[in-house]
């Protein structure tokens, strides 16, 4: 696995970020008696950028309010742990939305 990450936070508790991950998985334990799959390792790629902000005394000097959004991008390919019954086996996974 392989993954960088920035963030950047203003004085004001604004902050932004983002992340970049490669991954490559050793085929599953179930994979390793069929010898077309044995080799074959799922990889996937994964994109994220958010911002946060922390606000600070929100109701009393006791309590602290942080949000956060983020926006991923994830795309999974060489698929060997999915399958779809009526159509076979999945090629590619792709993910993308908000958190917050």
């Amino acid at each position: 696995m392989g993954r960088v990450s920035v963030r950047y936070a203003f004085g004001n508790g604004l902050a932004v970020f983002g992340s970049a991950a490669y991954t490559e998985v050793m085929p599953i334990i179930d994979d390793i008696a069929t010898p077309a799959r044995a080799s074959q390792s799922e990889k996937s790629r994964t994109y994220e950028a958010g911002v946060s902000h922390d606000i600070i005394y929100v109701i009393t000097s006791h309590y602290m309010l942080a949000v956060k959004a983020i926006y991923f991008d994830t795309e999974l390919w060489d698929v060997t742990s999915f399958t779809d019954t009526a159509m076979g086996p999945i090629d590619e996974v792709r993910t993308q939305g908000f958190e917050s």
